[in-house]
């Protein structure tokens, strides 16, 4: 029993290590994070079925295919995309962004060629089992098992032992350096992210006959695999696997003995664990280099609209309602309601990211925080809600600053991963809760607002109150940027160490920013669940957590309006692929690419710059 335990484990350690192969290898070559490895793995399962399982080609020669496509795909995506975005000295937020929507696009369009269900990838080996120490080990589960180390060894030596290899890393370190030593950057920059590719698409033919193939196979391997990486010691192709091992053996052993229910909670509680006790892994010992652009290099958009203008857009506002009510557009106040909804819940992460410079990929949990604080303490105390909006949002900061005194030491790798962890935790304890407190999978019914007993119990209704929390939390913000602890998070977010310098408590600043935007999010969730008045946990998954940052990459960072056109802007491009709901993913994934590419200053960075070319037109014809 035990060894049949050892073995699963380890053949999903090994999976998740192929896929933190990759991780390591595009880090040592490039500094950089991608996070299209899972939907490679998925892509080079569907790849590699159809070439063997459709076309019959023999399968060593559908290996060989297949790595050869997934590496020119590689070479492909870092050429078209991630070296442009270099090129303009963009922040590392948004060649991750575009790896998020590169992946949105493969996840779409394997949807559209393979369809959404499960596909039976045919068995490799007319041997079903190998016996080994009494057990029978399915032939696959062995295979699988070897050629993890054997990529392990040849990626260890390749980088390390070889000429192209030693180039690879040297033009990661320098690139300068290395152009003026004759090394050719591009071509080593773009192999490695092919040969990353090639591993990923290598583990998706491995594990097909093991667990079939599907569109999501690769969604959640891809985190672990992330996981497995900083766990063994990020760029350490050794650590990469042992990562990889251990997480394996601890999710199918709590799957055994605890409960299968529990198993990526635990692993995720061990990963950032990991992070806040040990964050250079098991094999990596001190300070190593991250590629960390210290100065965030972000325009602050100081550019506020006069009074008049202020005043005339709150008068439209004001009006709109009626103008709605007289044409009957019921539809128009819910997308509203969320327009508000998200610009508070935006607003709170350009806090933490915009001004103070910290990357967080689990908002999320705060949101969830905020919808489920609120709605379980007016059920069980029946406290009014806006009361226990306003207590679960206080919740949520206290909560916040707890995860950022840890997680303030760590850099952007890091600390995304950290993220990413704690809105998986939070997600796993709202999806199963012990003694059904959060009604789990089921759903949770909540409670309309009330003021004074009038209940807005429509969106119509909702509208007046959304637009007055607007107000107060934008003036909030206003005056906090304005504020000397504004100017702390800017000085901090421009050069952390010269802040330092300045007599600034960097850490605590950090706790603070975090602390803030945390409250504002999960006021934010609280919004939505007594608007919405039901919540259910997939409302506050992983995907919630980028379309908050994808709002204010859209918008602008760092910027009083960025999160409003960010929210209206996603909003209503969402509302409008509704009709297109088979392409929604993909066409999502393509503007959103579009956007990071030749916007990178958000929308309001666009309409700023556009506003500036027209002024100075102005001046020079008078």
């Amino acid at each position: 029993m035990i060894i049949q335990i050892l073995v699963s484990g380890l053949v999903l350690g090994c999976v998740y290590g192929l896929i933190a192969l990759g991780y390591s290898l595009i880090y040592k070559a490039s500094g950089m994070l991608n996070f299209t490895q899972g939907d490679i793995l998925t892509l080079g399962a569907f790849l590699g079925y159809t070439f063997y399982g459709v076309f019959h080609i023999p399968f060593i020669f559908t290996v060989i295919i297949v790595f050869i496509i997934m590496l020119g795909f590689g070479m492909v995506l870092e050429k078209g995309i991630i070296s442009k975005l270099v090129a303009k000295g963009t922040l590392p937020i948004y060649t991750v962004l575009a790896t998020i929507a590169v992946s949105y696009i493969i996840q779409n369009g394997s949807m559209l060629v393979w369809g959404t269900q499960s596909i039976n990838f045919p068995r490799i080996f007319h041997v079903t089992n190998i016996r080994i120490l009494g057990v029978n080990i399915q032939t696959e589960a062995f295979v699988c098992i070897l050629v993890s180390m054997i990529c392990m060894v040849s990626l260890h030596i390749f980088m390390k032992h070889t000429r192209f290899g030693t180039s690879m890393r040297a033009a990661a370190m320098d690139p300068l350096a290395a152009r003026s030593l004759g090394i050719n950057v591009s071509l080593a920059t773009g192999l490695t992210w092919g040969i990353s590719a090639a591993v990923a698409a290598l583990a998706g033919m491995l594990i097909g006959p093991l667990y079939g193939v599907y569109t999501t196979l690769g969604a959640t391997i891809g985190r672990k695999g992330f996981a497995s990486a900083v766990m063994g010691g990020y760029g350490n192709m050794y650590g990469a696997m042992l990562g990889g091992a251990i997480l394996g053996l601890v999710e199918t052993f709590t799957s055994a003995y605890i409960s299968s229910s529990y198993k990526d909670l635990v692993a995720y509680i061990l990963l950032i664990t990991f992070l806040f006790i040990k964050p250079t892994g098991i094999l990596m010992s001190g300070q190593f280099r991250i590629r960390e652009e210290n100065r965030m290099n972000l325009r602050l958009k100081n550019a506020i609209l006069n009074r008049k203008k202020d005043l005339i857009i709150l008068l439209v506002l004001l009006l709109m309602p009626v103008f709605l009510n007289v044409i009957h557009f019921e539809y128009a106040f819910t997308i509203v309601s969320f327009i508000f909804i998200y610009i508070i819940a935006v607003s709170g992460l350009d806090i933490v990211f915009g001004y103070s410079g910290q990357i967080s990929l689990g908002h999320a949990a705060f949101f969830a925080i905020g919808a489920y604080g609120s709605a379980i303490l007016h059920k069980y105390t029946h406290i009014p809600v806006i009361l226990t909006m306003v207590i679960a949002a206080f919740l949520a900061a206290f909560i916040g600053a707890g995860l950022a005194y840890p997680a303030s030491k760590l850099v952007f790798h890091f600390l995304s991963l950290a993220t990413i962890a704690f809105g998986e935790i939070v997600y796993q304890l709202v999806a199963q809760s012990p003694y059904d407190i959060t009604g789990n999978f089921t759903g949770f019914f909540t409670d309309s607002v009330s003021v004074f007993g009038y209940k807005l119990n429509t969106y119509s209704k909702f509208y007046y109150f959304g637009l007055i929390s607007v107000l107060i939390f934008l003036l909030i913000k206003n005056n906090l940027i304005k504020s000397k602890v504004g100017r702390a998070f800017i000085a901090i977010r421009e050069n952390s160490h010269a802040a330092d310098g300045m007599g600034i408590n960097v850490r605590n600043y950090k706790i603070l920013a975090f602390a803030i935007s945390a409250f504002f999010t999960a006021f934010a969730g609280g919004m939505y669940a007594h608007c919405v008045k039901f919540i259910s946990p997939d409302t506050f998954m992983y995907k919630q957590s980028v379309m908050f940052l994808t709002m204010l990459l859209f918008g602008g960072t760092a910027s009083r309006f960025g999160p409003i056109f960010g929210a209206v802007s996603v909003l209503i491009l969402n509302e409008a692929l509704r009709a297109t709901e088979k392409y929604q993913l993909l066409i999502y994934g393509v503007l959103l690419l579009i956007v990071i590419v030749v916007l990178p200053g958000g929308l309001y960075g666009a309409y700023q710059d556009v506003a500036v070319k027209f002024k100075k037109k102005g001046v020079n014809k008078c």
